[in-house]
């Protein structure tokens, strides 16, 4: 549970990552992409410039290719992730830019797209994807059954993702590998083995209609259409029910991406497709019930800021299903999820998160259980690996 005394520094975080990166104040900052020249002074030390010439009025910036200390001076370190040079000059340059009129202000370094400096000019990382990232974290959830009462308990929860986006940028592929949570006191899991899928953004319309009642007018409709599948899913949830484990072996769909952004990494989509799955009996250990059914989801991820700082997800599903040994019963399963996840610090450019999740589910088809809601809440905090910057829109 998250203090009241908490709040106000919470939000303070959200603000902050909402407005954009500011420069240090006092010092301009070299443009990354421009051209530099660069002017050696010895034992590896260089004076870098960048230079402009705007009505008639010149002005470099200037910063040296090392790491300046508390007291002003340059220290033996040098500067990560400085461009090339465009050109190079000898020592007498910065006198003859002096003799010219031209003017010399101290700046801070260049910095690659997602990293920022401070006034010392060490580098770090501003901007993360974490549709590309390793993460382990920790959790506290509270769940709450039909008689109202307050389950709560620790866990952890896991995963790893990759989104690809292709050379050309119209297709992302999504690879999601052991994703899940894990929480204790019972045990209780939902984990992922493996889940595939492919978002498409196309330059032509799948459809066009063209009208002739009046002036021939075309209309387009943008078909984003996409697929997908999730492979081994395991559910234990003890809680809920006291002798039953399920596996879905296998779930295909097709999607429609009604929305999403030039990095693909914000999308919102329709999905549908069938799946099988079996349940076993704790109780009974040759009873296995073997399931099929198709299943209807809208879904989304959206990144809420440019440097991909907070991330919100949603999602509402229903499914039919069928059991083979019972195929003139039909049971319903029905889901939803909204979660929220905010990067508060990184640690070596490795992001911490806050992670704060509420999902409601329905199920009738679990023999010894009610047929009602379940509602969960969750909050947690997690260590992310390798999210490299977020790509620009």
């Amino acid at each position: 549970m998250i203090r009241t005394t908490m709040l106000p520094a919470l939000f303070a975080a959200i603000l902050g990552s909402l407005l954009p990166t500011t420069a240090i104040a006092g010092k301009p900052t070299i443009r990354w992409g421009g051209p530099m020249t660069c002017i050696d002074r010895g034992e590896g030390k260089q004076t870098r410039l960048q230079c402009t010439d705007e009505g008639g009025k010149c002005e470099c910036l200037r910063v040296g290719n090392r790491v300046t200390g508390p007291d002003g001076k340059e220290t033996d370190r040098y500067l990560e992730g400085l461009m090339g040079c465009t050109e190079y000059r000898d020592p007498f340059f910065l006198e003859q830019l002096a003799g010219s009129g031209c003017s010399l202000v101290d700046a801070i370094a260049e910095a690659p797209p997602g990293f920022a400096r401070d006034e010392n000019g060490r580098l770090f990382q501003v901007s993360f994807d974490l549709t590309r990232r390793l993460y382990l974290g920790g959790h506290w959830l509270a769940m709450f059954d039909p008689e109202s009462q307050d389950l709560s308990r620790g866990g952890v929860d896991f995963g790893f993702r990759v989104d690809d986006l292709d050379y050309s940028g119209r297709k992302r592929h999504r690879h999601q590998l052991l994703v899940g949570e894990v929480s204790f006191l019972p045990v209780d899991f939902d984990v992922l083995l493996w889940g595939y899928d492919l978002g498409a953004r196309r330059d032509e319309p799948a459809l066009w209609v063209t009208t002739f009642i009046g002036p021939p007018t075309r209309f387009d409709f943008d078909l984003d259409l996409g697929w997908g599948f999730r492979m081994l899913t395991a559910r234990y949830h003890p809680m809920r029910s006291k002798s039953y484990s399920e596996l879905e072996n296998l779930s295909l769909y097709v999607s429609w991406e009604l929305y999403h952004n030039r990095p693909m990494d914000s999308f919102i989509r329709f999905a549908i497709g069938p799946g099988c799955g079996e349940m076993f009996s704790e109780v009974e250990k040759e009873e296995t019930r073997f399931s099929v059914y198709p299943m209807a989801a809208l879904e989304s991820e959206l990144v809420l800021d440019r440097r991909g700082l907070n991330r919100l997800a949603f999602n509402v599903g229903a499914s039919p299903r069928w059991y083979l040994d019972d195929m003139d019963a039909l049971y319903w399963t029905g889901r939803g999820s909204l979660s929220y996840e905010l990067i508060l610090l990184a640690i070596n450019d490795q992001p911490l998160s806050l992670y704060l999740e509420g999902n409601a589910q329905y199920r009738d088809d679990i023999p010894d259980a009610p047929s009602d809601w379940q509602f969960e809440a969750l909050a947690g905090l997690r260590f992310n690996f390798w999210a490299p910057p977020r790509e620009a829109e």
